[in-house]
């Protein structure tokens, strides 16, 4: 699409915007077939065992992090905080599940970061007049929609960080 810039490259004042219009295009066209998650449905514990422990498990962290994931209890700043396997191994007691337990299951994107979205400016107005999201994720289409957007905020606040890392060294 030749009249589409990658996401990344527009102005940071038009990310919120960017976002705004993604999420809205993606509860029109997208989020729409919904199979209702029933309350006794574990998706927590589903999650964590096939996403969020095989990560921990299989991946080498320097002993500062390894800590923090290992221990039962930890402390920052004279606070003390239960470890990450704690935690998590905790979870079905976790008073906000509640709240946080995502409602249904839907196809999506899979992969939503900055790079998967393109976006095409109006020539006079300098707005944004259309988003066309790419390259979705085959593997997992049907999950909460919950995790796409977490991935989303996950990019842009990469991106920034990035950006200052990359100011402050030079």
């Amino acid at each position: 699409l030749p009249d589409h810039s990658n996401a990344i490259s527009l102005p940071r004042d038009q990310h919120a915007q960017i976002v705004q219009a993604v999420v809205q295009k993606l509860k029109d066209d997208v989020y729409t077939n919904r199979i209702p998650i029933s309350n006794d449905e574990e998706w927590f514990h589903y999650y964590y065992a096939s996403k969020i422990y095989p990560i921990l498990t299989q991946t080498k962290y320097p002993a500062a992090i390894d800590v923090l994931i290992q221990s039962k209890r930890v402390t920052i700043n004279n606070k003390t905080y239960p470890g990450l396997y704690a935690l998590l191994d905790n979870s079905h007691n976790f008073s906000a599940k509640a709240v946080l337990q995502p409602t249904f299951y839907c196809p999506i994107h899979g992969d939503l970061t900055v790079e998967n979205i393109l976006c095409k400016k109006n020539d006079h107005t300098e707005e944004i007049e259309d988003i066309k999201i790419i390259d979705t994720d085959a593997d997992d289409i049907v999950e909460v929609p919950e995790l796409d957007l977490g991935k989303l905020f996950q990019t842009f606040l990469r991106d920034r960080k990035s950006t200052r890392l990359n100011s402050s060294h030079q």
